[in-house]
């Protein structure tokens, strides 16, 4: 029974002893390494969420305060006897058909934003 003990199972090999020197070194190669991957993960995320302003005195904002003041008039309103979908929803849906009633932006912009406000109804 070449490899194989009596009851089963596989012969273990020892495992050869690592010096300090090694394993400092071995620490130290993940610390960079988990320090690389993070600041990666840093550039991704500055990638893929971007920041917008917009002045208080934008149509955009007014609609999304507007839904908001809503949301907690329905929310007092209901004491709780009947569940709401979450307010950024709700806010999102009220932006978007301010897009789409806002004569300043571009018609091609309203165009694009169209279909979703349909959706919504």
């Amino acid at each position: 029974m070449s490899g194989i003990s009596e009851v089963g199972r596989g012969c273990k090999r020892s495992r050869r002893p690592t010096s300090g020197a090694t394993e400092s070194a071995m620490l130290r190669d993940v610390a960079k390494l988990a320090m690389s991957t993070a600041a990666q993960m840093r550039l991704v995320k500055a990638a893929a969420v971007q920041t917008l302003m917009f002045p208080s005195s934008s149509n955009l904002v007014k609609a999304g305060h507007e839904a908001g003041v809503r949301y907690s008039a329905d929310v007092k309103a209901r004491s709780g006897g009947k569940t709401l979908p979450p307010p950024h929803t709700l806010i999102f849906a009220a932006l978007l058909q301010a897009t789409v009633l806002d004569p300043s932006l571009p018609a091609a912009d309203t165009t694009a934003v169209a279909p979703f406000v349909s959706s919504l109804h």
